[in-house]
């Protein structure tokens, strides 16, 4: 597969060698390697050690630990070592620097010893462990509920597996490959060349494409051409320019008009007629006003002309002082019937007529000024009501599309005549209103108006649809063709890449693992099937005692390995799963069952690790059990993990029987309430109480050097251990002492056998004596709150309670029964 994506594969010459019907039968052989010891746990739960787990080589060794000691950890650290990736190691979640998850697992074969660092934040893998098999809940799960395939098998299926497993690998590493290749596409047909002949030739590029028939030459006469094609083509289309010329002329005589009709408004002729007539209204309004001052009789300064001012004021003092004293003008015509100037009689004729005089005089006056004034309101508002903006619109200066200066020169002229008409508003007589001149910008409009007229009417003879498509099709090839001359060593790297992607699919397709999983099912039926359920038959007649029925069913070949389901068989021959069917018991034993048939497939001598194997079982089925863990006992090492010590005692006696090699160990919690998993490396559950307290005092010897060298975490962990043993020991005074054997936890009937004629020897002083004893160590028994500091007894402390202790056994043991 791998020389499928070589470009020149070297040819090699093979030679077979023929494969004899041994050869398919034979399993792949191994030394097998015993585990002695699991030391320097770091990061992994809540695990801390005063010493390494030491296990013996041989034989079964039971390791027991209460609930929550830490006794599941060191499963779990053998799970993950034996290859089972899915187990997380997780770290102390009360610790605050987390560290990575790691240990040393130290393991035998030919009386050698080898460490082995297991570093499980890492890949870890290791050839010598993956030859462990380890049973808990969730591989009997698997069991029930799954599928499972024999561990070890004969070296064809290791080969064909190793091939198999290859596949993905090797499908993975040329998939990368493939994706070099993808990723690299050559530059993309410029899209102005889409539908030309060089883009149909750019689409038939395959790997079996000639480079030649993609050759071409590119000249300066094919430059010139697509450039005067495109020259053409670019220029927007005449129906599209025309109507957008013929919008800008529409603006442009909007503007012309507004222009005008603002000239005419604010024109020449018609800004001196406002003024005109704004200055008559003023001296209107001045004559009415000294008119009626004069034929009141007031003295009027300003009228016309001195000597005029000089007669009319003395002919009013002559009237005044000495014509008609005391009276005014009118009063003295009205009054006396005298001329004012020459005091003549007037009569009643020329007394109405002078004063008829008068009210003519008044009313033609007065008429005049009203309508000056009227004809000045109504210039004004004309001029009020003028907006330039509405003549000279903006829109229109836009749509127009003016260079910039003349959108500002038209922009100007607005506000020219905006300011104007706020000069004419605040107009007075005596002002001078300046002229607004447009003929420049209305000169720039005409000329813009003529230049749009021109041009609409030659686009309107330049219109030709046939030509401008023409022109079209000329750029497309054109670009086409100068595609494929400046791209020659793309494309004839195209066709080579398209070569080498065929080529790769060649080799995903020579990657499937179908074809070697099918031989892998036909010379299952020769080698395995057979052997492997009658194993199974066996070993489920041995841990259930004949009393489940069940069978291993072949399932379908997945990547070169053999599934078997375990099924149930109903009256109608029907296959029935048997977590459908089965207890909790029952199923672990179905489970055990299995597992102890795939275990006589792998490497004898290779170690087998038990969790809890006999949860949830009865007395018989538990015993089935034990005799079954015994039993593989004498092949190869056996760790069972387990929390009963009745457990531990009855694998102790089956083992005493059988003449087989026993050992038993134990899991401790510390009394922080946060660590766990401290070993006691020498536990014996039928250990008698002198024993037991010889081995504290000499554990003492360790704690007095410890708190010598000041070493305080040492000596605390070695004075909680103490203090643990010391508990178990008064409980075991308990159990062999006071009460003679008669009830055992750990013994699941009650013997007397001339034992309870003993029990009288009991005294008070004896009760007190353990009474205080156990007090004063219960609290090894029990967590403390995470803010009380542990308690610790230094080495005097327990030095005394030890000596005192092994007085008193000493004593009641010699001590005779009374007599009845």
């Amino acid at each position: 597969m791998l020389t499928l994506v070589s470009r020149k594969p070297e040819k090699k010459k093979i030679s077979f060698t023929p494969v004899t019907p041994e050869d398919l039968s034979a399993r792949p052989t191994f030394e097998g390697f015993s585990i002695t010891s699991i030391a320097n746990i770091t990061g992994i739960n809540a695990l801390k050690q005063t010493e390494p787990l030491q296990l013996p080589s041989t034989g079964l060794v039971a390791i027991l630990g209460a609930n929550g000691s830490g006794k599941s950890g060191y499963a779990r650290i053998l799970k993950r070592a034996s290859g089972n990736t899915a187990v997380k190691l997780l770290a102390n979640i009360y610790e605050k620097e987390a560290v990575g998850p790691s240990c040393d697992i130290t393991i035998s074969r030919s009386d050698k010893e080898k460490v082995i660092h297991c570093n499980f934040e890492n890949a870890f893998a290791d050839e010598d462990l993956q030859l462990m098999d380890v049973f808990d809940t969730a591989v009997a799960n698997q069991y029930i509920g799954g599928q499972s395939s024999p561990s070890y098998l004969p070296s064809i299926f290791s080969v064909l597996i190793a091939l198999v497993n290859a596949c993905d690998p090797i499908k993975q590493h040329i998939k990368q490959l493939e994706q070099a290749y993808t990723q690299t596409k050559p530059e993309a047909l410029p899209e102005i060349a889409f539908g030309s002949s060089a883009a149909s030739l750019i689409e038939s590029i395959s790997s079996e494409s000639d480079i030649e028939s993609f050759r071409t030459e590119w000249t300066n006469e094919d430059d010139e051409l697509l450039k005067k094609a495109n020259s053409f083509i670019n220029e927007e289309s005449p129906e599209a320019k025309i109507k957008l010329l013929k919008i800008r002329k529409e603006s442009l005589l909007r503007i012309a008009k507004g222009i005008d009709d603002l000239a005419e408004i604010f024109s020449e002729a018609k800004l001196a007629a406002f003024m005109n007539n704004l200055q008559e209204q003023d001296n209107l309004c001045k004559q009415k006003r000294e008119s009626s001052l004069i034929l009141r009789g007031n003295t009027v300064v300003d009228i016309s002309g001195n000597t005029w001012r000089s007669l009319w004021n003395a002919a009013l003092e002559y009237s005044a002082e000495i014509s008609t004293p005391g009276l005014s003008l009118a009063q003295a015509i009205s009054e006396t019937s005298v001329c004012p100037f020459c005091l003549r009689p007037l009569g009643e004729s020329g007394k109405e007529m002078v004063l008829s005089l008068k009210r003519y005089a008044e009313s033609k006056i007065s008429q005049a000024f009203e309508a000056k004034r009227i004809e000045t309101e109504k210039q004004l508002d004309i001029f009020n009501r003028t907006n330039p903006d509405t003549y000279i619109r903006k829109t229109d200066i836009d749509l127009a599309n003016l260079r910039e200066e003349d959108s500002i020169a038209l922009n100007t002229l607005t506000r020219s005549f905006f300011e104007l008409k706020k000069s004419i508003l605040n107009a007075t007589s005596e002002m001078t209103l300046a002229y607004v001149d447009s003929s420049e910008q209305r000169n720039l409009i005409s000329f813009l108006l003529k230049e749009a007229d021109e041009s609409i009417e030659r686009l309107q003879e330049l219109e030709n649809e046939k030509e401008i498509e023409r022109q079209r099709s000329l750029v497309r090839e054109l670009s086409g063709k100068r595609f494929l001359a400046t791209h020659q060593q793309d494309i004839e790297k195209e066709i080579e890449r398209l070569s080498e992607l065929k080529t790769i699919e060649k080799a995903v397709k020579a990657t499937a693992s179908n074809r070697i999983s099918k031989m892998v099912n036909e010379l299952s039926e020769t080698l395995i099937a057979g052997e492997y359920i009658a194993a199974f038959q066996d070993e489920l007649e041995k841990v259930s005692g004949g009393k489940i029925t069940a069978y291993l069913v072949k399932q379908r070949p997945v990547k070169g390995r053999i599934p078997y389901a375990i099924r149930l068989t109903g009256l109608e021959g029907e296959q029935i799963k048997p977590d459908d069917i089965l207890s909790e018991g029952e199923k672990r034993v179905v489970s055990l069952a299995a597992f102890f048939a795939e275990a006589r497939r792998t490497p004898a001598g290779c170690p087998l690790i038990f969790d809890d194997p006999i949860s949830s079982l009865d007395e018989n089925f538990e015993q089935n059990v034990l005799q079954r863990l015994i039993a593989e006992s004498q092949y190869r090492q056996v760790i069972v993990f387990t929390h009963r010590i009745s457990i531990v005692s009855d694998l102790q006696g089956i083992a005493a029987e059988k003449g087989c090699e026993f050992a038993a160990k134990q899991i401790l919690a510390l009394t922080d309430g946060i660590h766990k998993g401290n070993p006691v490396n020498e536990y014996d559950p039928k250990k008698k109480p002198d024993k037991r307290i010889n081995s504290i005092l000499q554990d003492l010897a360790g704690l007095k050097k410890a708190e010598a060298a000041n070493d305080v975490p040492l000596a605390h962990l070695l004075s909680e251990n103490i203090c643990k043993n010391l508990r178990i020991t008064l409980e075991a005074c308990v159990e062999h002492l006071l009460l003679n054997d008669v009830v055992l936890r750990y013994r699941r009937d009650i013997q007397t056998k001339n034992r309870l004629c003993e029990l009288p020897k009991i005294k008070r002083e004896d009760c007190d004596i353990i009474d205080n004893l156990m007090t004063k160590y219960s609290f090894s028994e029990h967590y403390a709150p995470y803010d009380e500091e542990p308690r610790c007894f230094d080495y005097e402390t327990l030095k005394t309670d030890c000596d005192a202790l092994k007085t008193w056994i000493s004593e009641f043991k010699s001590r005779p029964a009374p007599e009845s």
